[in-house]
């Protein structure tokens, strides 16, 4: 299959940047858009709305089992990881969700075939943002 060059929007970009310089949208859902070789954000979780005693990564398994049980996405997500010094640590993890149920069976090669190109916008913002 042909690699497929998708582009993140500007808002996608924008959201990014200030995710990782303000640890807020802590969870950002972003969607492939064929028609439009774009990648756009369909859901945002902005960090004051994390219930009390929840974890971004529970959200993430909710919207696994609710919202996007059935539909392919890339998620992009601001997770604290403490050390064995029992330092904390802020990172970005991004990973793309496509469940054996999918609605459209072609998204699953797409969101793999987009997957190495997207990787890479990410990488720039971040790259941008250390200059």
């Amino acid at each position: 299959m042909t690699k497929l060059n998708f582009t993140l929007t500007p808002e996608a970009v924008t959201v990014i940047q200030q995710m990782r310089k303000s640890r807020d949208p802590c969870i950002v859902v972003m969607r492939l858009f064929k028609d439009e070789s774009l990648c756009k954000i369909v859901h945002q979780v902005p960090a004051d709305q994390v219930p009390e005693g929840k974890t971004p990564a529970d959200l993430i398994k909710d919207l696994f089992h609710g919202e996007f049980v059935d539909q392919a996405c890339i998620v992009v997500l601001n997770h604290f990881i403490t050390s064995s010094e029992l330092s904390t640590k802020d990172v970005v993890v991004l990973f793309k969700w496509t469940p054996e149920t999918v609605k459209v069976r072609s998204d699953k090669m797409v969101y793999s075939s987009a997957w190495t190109t997207f990787k890479s916008d990410i990488l720039h913002c971040h790259q941008h943002l250390r200059k």
